[in-house]
């Protein structure tokens, strides 16, 4: 039996192997709220990819996701022993650095949006820009009926965001894979019962 199945049967923080595991509900936002991730542009493409990508390289479980213009939702199981921080932050970083790059070749307008003054001289960011604001917030799921309510928050956002009309219009979230059976974008686990 891989270890996956294993873990995956258990939705308290614990597993007959001993490997911990934490859900959690991730909140990140876009610096001062401005709408970057819209379908036109390519930070959304970004996210996608990047979300994909780490998902692989730390080997989490992801059971829903919605990007919004301003900021995404995601649930990540850490059944992996890399805790959500190191997650976090080396994916947003990645995220940022592919969005200053792009912006710095193609729009680079929208990228001064995100101009911040360097500090070097008291050690503080040497970062030209800020893509997202600083923390994130961070539920931890410890049952299933808050692990699905999550999940509905995030599946109506865009209805009340004013980005879809009817409920699964929005390509950008996990809803379609629930309700149509379709490929999400952003590769999905099971859920977890």
């Amino acid at each position: 039996m891989s270890r996956r199945k294993v873990i995956i049967l258990h939705l308290d923080g614990h597993s007959v192997t001993g490997i911990t595991h934490d859900i959690y509900f991730v909140t990140k936002v876009v610096n001062r709220r401005v709408m970057l991730f819209t379908p036109d542009n390519a930070a959304i493409h970004i996210v996608i990819q990047n979300v994909n990508y780490y998902r692989r390289k730390f080997n989490f479980a992801i059971y829903g996701y919605v990007i919004m213009p301003d900021h995404y939702h995601i649930i990540i199981d850490t059944f992996c022993n890399v805790p959500i921080k190191k997650i976090k932050e080396d994916m947003n970083k990645n995220i940022a650095r592919q969005i200053v790059k792009q912006f710095s070749e193609k729009q680079r307008s929208l990228l001064n949006i995100f101009s911040i003054r360097p500090r070097y001289r008291h050690g503080l960011s040497p970062h030209r820009y800020r893509i997202f604001q600083r923390g994130s917030i961070d539920l931890k799921i410890y049952s299933r009926q808050k692990l699905l309510d999550k999940l509905k928050y995030m599946h109506r956002n865009p209805i009340r965001g004013g980005l879809e009309t009817s409920y699964g219009d929005y390509r950008f979230s996990s809803l379609r894979y629930y309700v149509y059976g379709e490929d999400a974008l952003i590769m999905l686990d099971p859920l977890p019962f």
